[in-house]
C-alpha cells in the first residue's frame, strides 16, 4: 500500500514463445525467468498482491512457489500470438474484482522478459507515480547510440542509402551533444490507476508519463544471447 492506495501486481507468462522455446521457464542463475518479476514484487514495500496469469500448469506451480497467487488458468484465446496485452490484464483485474473482497487502486504490470527490474525500481516508480499525480507511468531509457537523427533508408534495388529525416547527409547534426535527447519504452515496468486503465484501456495515452531507469534495465530477453547477458549482469 502507498498513500492509502492498494497496489496489485500482475505478472503474465504464456507457454508459447517464438524467439526462445519455453522462454519463461529458462533459468538465469538457477532462477526461472518467470520468477524474477514475482521476486521483485514480493520484495517491494508497496505491492499488496501478486497475480500470475498463465495458460501453463507448470509455470503456475513455479509461480506459486515464489509467492504469487494463481487463482485461474488463463484462457487459451488469451495466450495466443495474437492476444492483446490489455485483454490479458482485464481478464485478471475482472477476476480479482469479482472474486476478492479487497479492492485495489493501482496496477503494476511486470513481464518476465525484463528480469533486471528490481524491487527498488518498483518502489521508486510507485513513489513517483504518487508524488507526480500520475494517471499512467511507463519506464523509459535514453537512446544515445540510435538517435533518429542518424536513421537512414536503404534503396533495395541500388543499395544506396539516404537520411530518413533529412534531405542530405550534409544536413545531419555532427555534434551529438547538440541533439535533443530521445527515449524508448524499455518494458521494465508499467503502472496505472486501475480506474484509469479501464477508461483508457492501455498504459500509453496522452496522460502517460515516463520514468527513466538505469540503462541496464532496458535489456529484454528475446534471444538466447540475452539470457547470457542477463546472467552476467545479475551475477555482478
Amino acid at each position: 500500500m502507498i498513500d492509502s492506495k492498494r497496489v496489485i501486481a500482475i505478472v503474465p507468462a504464456r507457454s508459447g514463445s517464438k524467439g526462445i522455446a519455453g522462454k519463461n521457464l529458462k533459468k538465469i542463475n538457477d532462477i526461472p525467468l518467470l520468477a524474477y518479476p514475482i521476486i521483485a514484487a514480493k520484495k517491494s514495500k508497496y505491492v499488496d498482491k501478486i497475480i500470475f496469469s498463465s495458460d501453463c500448469d507448470i509455470m503456475c506451480e513455479i509461480a506459486k512457489s515464489y509467492g504469487a497467487e494463481v487463482p485461474f488458468i488463463r484462457p487459451k484465446e488469451l495466450a495466443s500470438d495474437s492476444a492483446v496485452r490489455s485483454d490479458v490484464i482485464f481478464h485478471a483485474l475482472n477476476y480479482v474484482k469479482e472474486n476478492y473482497v479487497e479492492k485495489y487502486d493501482i496496477l503494476v504490470f511486470l513481464e518476465p522478459t525484463s528480469p533486471l527490474t528490481s524491487e527498488l525500481d518498483i518502489n521508486r516508480a510507485l513513489e513517483f507515480f504518487i508524488s507526480d499525480k500520475c494517471v499512467s507511468l511507463v519506464s523509459i531509457s535514453e537512446s544515445p547510440t540510435h538517435h533518429p537523427e542518424y536513421a537512414i533508408e536503404l534503396d533495395s534495388s541500388s543499395n544506396i542509402i539516404k537520411p530518413f529525416m533529412k534531405d542530405s547527409f550534409k544536413d545531419l547534426a555532427i555534434n551529438r551533444q547538440s541533439l535533443i535527447p530521445v527515449y524508448f519504452f524499455d518494458g521494465s515496468l508499467y503502472i496505472s490507476g486501475i480506474l484509469e486503465f479501464y477508461n483508457y484501456k492501455e498504459f500509453y495515452h496522452e496522460q502517460t508519463k515516463g520514468i527513466q531507469l538505469d540503462a541496464l534495465k532496458s535489456l529484454e530477453i528475446d534471444e538466447p544471447l540475452d539470457l547470457l547477458i542477463a546472467e552476467m549482469i545479475l551475477k555482478k
